[in-house]
């Protein structure tokens, strides 16, 4: 070959390896990647030199940063979906430092998906792609480093994405998750518990039909810990809550048995029917089990936590009075076991539009037969006021539960509730009211006297007392199967509350009975006096269980109508379904019933009840009408 064309070819040898390396360092995907070859440059570009990896795994929330020169304060900066030709679908990454040689910025909290995107920054009205990015979004979170002093701590978090602004509590402090959603509190660990107050939108994991918004601590007080809350998004402006009280469950005149054939099926079929379709949540305003027989009948909360692991609904629960054990003197150590086996005696969650606080207004002593007294201690109080500082929406309803009443009616003058105190002390009554000063829609659900109540204050706080399921302690079932009547004559039931964003609307169900059985009326002519009757004055006597100031009465007799009179007095079935003679147990005065006085003792009474929501409910009472324990 001759020395020409040797040249030649060792010319084109350099000049081949030469483009091979140029080839290959242009199409290496590791290291940084430049302005997208897919985007010709801009006349517009205003960012150079950019920095910044060809594929990230993303922890949604997290902090991240991006190498180049020419970045200014007030630039906007974006993640656009690949395929997108516009800026509609753009999802903004929120800057937090601008560098001079670069920026900082923190990964959108939702929006992202797995896929290819371009980083677009905006000034004004210009915009620059500035690289391409595959995303793939983490499934696991990076260490937290606590701060000083930090004993709790943890992060928040639906799937991949961090949840911020989340309130956690200790029961004493109250703070919020940042924007990767993390919290941290300098607690000494004293409830041995942490809580969320769940954020609308999202649920937490249920165990044993009880929801895990709250985590125990297991180390020592000084020493820090991480508990993560794992939460799922749901959608729950329109949802239903079922709420119960006083169940008192111990093993004793067959409440097991009335519980299991009686009170489940009631609310399984309620759930399956009446609410289908609905987002379902239970509330228990305590008195599941009875102090008194922890140990005589071997039945107490652990026995009562078994019970209910089949039940249809997540049930967030209130402490009663029966439900502190009663080897203690002192509530701290009385509630030990409820904290232990249930979990906070207080505590907070949004569902929906709705705030919903759990108070403990029991504060038990037992110092002469299992006592106690009524009222918000001093620390509940002021965690009380720091969760409320957290809702800026002062039309956001707030739903209060708590065992004990706070308010009852003593009478009428007129048209007008007579409304006292029920705690304590009159200062405790209105110290609690105060919390709430400023919300426009406050109501307080309560359980305790196994009657159904309904006052409105003259602050606009309304008490919604509710029946127990138990209705009297399980004694009238006991004596007659299937007949389950409270000492004011509501049947034993449960209230449903249907909201939907910020309206609510409810009704008592009472079990075994249909949704539309709202009154019952007796023939005073057939009542036997003993059983309050007044046989010959032709008086129809009937019971409003649910009734509140909202609501109106009507009879009419021929077409006449009769004039209705509001009373004070005893429900007469109640007197003969519960035979025995338990102080506790035994028929009492109350302000839900309404009198007529008809003509003739043996005409045919149209009553027409209308509640608060023009729902009406009407019966054609034939008189003489029966009176026994199975009547309607």
């Amino acid at each position: 070959m001759s020395l020409a064309k040797r040249a030649a070819k060792r010319l084109l040898c350099v000049l081949t390896i030469i483009l091979a390396a140029v080839t290959v360092s242009c199409s290496s995907g590791g290291g940084s990647t430049p302005v997208d070859p897919v985007d010709p440059p801009s006349n517009n570009t205003f960012i150079t030199n950019v920095i910044f990896e060809s594929s990230v795994e993303v922890i949604q929330g997290s902090s991240f940063t991006v190498g180049g020169t020419g970045f200014a304060s007030g630039d906007k900066l974006y993640f656009r979906p690949y395929a997108s030709a516009t800026a509609a679908n753009d999802i903004e990454a929120t800057i937090s430092q601008v560098l001079t040689s670069g920026l900082k910025a923190v990964y959108p909290t939702s929006g992202l998906t797995n896929g290819i995107y371009k980083l677009v920054v905006k000034r004004g009205a210009k915009e620059q792609i500035i690289a391409t990015v595959t995303i793939t979004l983490s499934t696991t979170f990076g260490p937290i480093t606590p701060s000083q002093g930090t004993t709790v701590y943890g992060r928040v978090y639906s799937g991949t994405t961090p949840l911020s602004d989340v309130v956690v509590s200790d029961g004493y402090i109250v703070t919020k998750t940042n924007s990767q959603g993390i919290y941290e509190l300098a607690t000494n660990k004293a409830h041995g518990y942490v809580f969320v107050s769940l954020p609308s939108g999202y649920d937490a994991t249920v165990k044993n039909s009880i929801p895990q918004f709250f985590k125990y601590t297991t180390k020592d007080a000084t020493l820090p810990e991480q508990l993560d809350f794992s939460l799922t998004k749901v959608s729950n402006d329109n949802f239903s809550l079922v709420i119960s009280t006083d169940i008192h469950l111990a093993n004793r005149t067959r409440d097991l048995s009335q519980y299991r054939s009686y009170f489940i099926p009631d609310v399984t079929s309620t759930v399956n029917n009446d609410l289908s379709g609905r987002k379902v949540y239970a509330l228990c305003l305590g008195d599941m089990t009875w102090d008194g027989f922890w140990y005589t009948n071997s039945y107490d909360l652990n026995n009562y936590k078994t019970e209910i692991s089949g039940y249809p609904l997540p049930i967030f629960h209130v402490q009663g009075n029966h439900d502190n054990d009663p080897q203690y003197k002192t509530d701290w150590e009385a509630e030990a076991a409820y904290k232990r086996i249930i979990g906070p005696t207080y505590y907070a969650v949004n569902i929906g539009k709705i705030h919903l606080v759990v108070l403990d207004n029991v504060v038990y002593k037992n110092l002469n037969d299992r006592d106690y007294d009524k009222y918000i201690t001093d620390a509940q109080m002021n965690w009380l006021k720091a969760d409320l500082a957290t809702i800026t929406d002062k039309s956001t309803p707030i739903i209060v539960g708590l065992h004990c009443p706070v308010y009852r009616c003593t009478g009428w003058s007129g048209t007008t509730q007579n409304v006292t105190y029920s705690l304590s002390s009159s200062t405790a009554t209105n110290n609690l009211a105060a919390c709430f000063t400023g919300f426009s829609d406050v109501r307080f659900l309560t359980g305790h006297t196994h009657k159904n109540s309904i006052v409105t204050t003259s602050g606009g706080i309304m008490e919604q007392n509710i029946a127990a399921a138990c209705a009297t302690w399980w004694w009238t079932g006991y004596y007659n199967e299937g007949i389950n009547i409270c000492k004011d004559g509501s049947p034993g039931g449960y209230s449903v509350f249907n909201i939907d964003n910020k309206t609510i609307k409810w009704y008592y169900k009472g079990i075994g009975k249909p949704k539309t059985y709202q009154f019952r009326c007796y023939d005073m002519n057939v009542v036997p006096s003993a059983n309050g009757g007044t046989p010959g004055n032709n008086e129809l006597l009937i019971n409003v269980w649910n009734w509140d100031s909202q609501w109106k009465v009507e009879v009419t007799e021929n077409g006449n109508q009769l004039t209705v009179t509001p009373l004070q007095t005893k429900d007469p079935l109640h007197m003969i379904a519960y035979t025995g003679s338990t102080s506790d147990f035994i028929t009492d005065n109350n302000y839900h019933f309404f009198k007529v006085t008809a003509a003739s003792a043996t005409s045919t009474l149209i009553v027409k009840v209308t509640d608060r929501f023009g729902t009406v409910y009407t019966q054609n009472v034939t008189r003489p009408k029966t009176f026994n324990v199975s009547m309607d």
